[in-house]
């Protein structure tokens, strides 16, 4: 057990809420192909710093005001809603709340306990045609770009970009549809399984494991990952 596990293991931190937003395009080489918004977090974030992730933020009382103002009755309406606002923060794209119930319920993940930091966040996946104007909002994000899952995927795996276990996952997740309109579908179709990663040990080794009810083509992590899948600095 590490000092960390040892600090946090009897007064775990609160999971906060929070949405995140995986927006797609049609890819402009490839027409059968597709692209995925994301954003580079800054060095100086304490959270994930210099990883990729998909726009998104805690959900506060304001989200919870629009739900209500624009009618929005589903109960996860503010989480839906503080995806489209934190995609207008992070990178300039706009996408009005009144789309909010168009989006699809993609993924559902809790930081485990032993992490200082927690987050309760549901992911959406949604769509565009228009052309936007990216801009990182140069505080919390450096960086904003489309990009091919599958290619990310490979430049993660050569250690060119950081990501964090459940967007790792999440874009391998993505990467198993060929097109927008099957992404969604799937997505709409899928039961989703809330994921809170889970310490099992193997042969004297720590693992981190998912529900394989999940869906995801890898549900386990050794514990020497922990930094990262929990993105925070060691």
């Amino acid at each position: 057990m590490t000092d960390l596990d040892e600090k946090h293991k009897d007064k775990p931190a609160i999971a906060h809420p929070s949405s995140s937003i995986m927006l797609l395009r049609q890819e402009k080489r490839v027409k059968s192909g597709f692209e995925v918004l994301m954003a580079k977090r800054s060095e100086d974030m304490r959270f994930a710093p210099g990883a990729y992730v998909f726009p998104g933020g805690r959900v506060d009382d304001a989200d919870h005001d629009a739900a209500t103002q624009h009618n929005i009755s589903s109960e996860d309406a503010a989480y839906r809603i503080a995806a489209l606002r934190e995609l207008a923060e992070e990178t300039g794209v706009e996408i009005a709340v009144e789309h909010a119930s168009e989006l699809a319920y993609f993924a559902h993940w809790i930081t485990p306990p032993e992490s200082p930091k927690r987050f309760e966040t549901r992911f959406y996946l949604g769509k565009t045609e228009e052309m936007h104007v990216l801009e990182s909002d140069g505080v919390e994000t450096t960086e904003v770009s489309w990009v091919n899952p599958l290619h990310m995927l490979r430049e993660e795996e050569l250690g060119t970009v950081n990501m964090m276990f459940p967007t790792r996952l999440n874009l391998m997740k993505l990467a198993q549809s060929s097109t927008i309109e099957e992404a969604i579908a799937r997505a709409k179709a899928d039961n989703v399984t809330t994921v809170m990663p889970e310490h099992e040990m193997r042969g004297g080794e720590m693992w981190f494991t998912i529900p394989k009810s999940a869906g995801y083509p890898v549900f386990e992590v050794k514990r020497e990952n922990i930094f990262e899948l929990m993105g925070v600095k060691k």
